[in-house]
């Protein structure tokens, strides 16, 4: 089943085209299909609405309402420190 994630940054261009390269590589190495979706964190609310992604990734505090919808952090995927236990905490949240 594939799984659709939302990566998200302040302008929804430079910064999350990088975490959504990252994030699709480690989805691709652990064997799950995905679609990466691109846009700015002001709009995460509406596009959980419209489209119930099944994780945000953003490299900036998700305000407003996503339901249930986890939120992990991207910036261990712009910086390695930590990346590894990102991959962990999106790979869990997909199961």
């Amino acid at each position: 089943m594939q799984k659709s994630i939302y990566v998200c940054c302040g302008t929804g261009i430079a910064t999350s085209t990088v975490i959504a390269k990252k994030v699709g590589q480690a989805l691709k190495d652990n064997g799950i299909q995905h679609k990466i979706s691109q846009g700015t964190v002001a709009n995460a609310p509406t596009f959980v609405q419209t489209n119930k992604p099944d994780a945000i990734v953003s490299s900036a505090d998700v305000n407003g309402n996503v339901g249930e919808t986890p939120v992990i952090s991207g910036r261990p995927f712009l910086t390695g420190i930590k990346k590894n236990e990102a991959i962990d905490e999106l790979l869990n949240a997909l199961k």
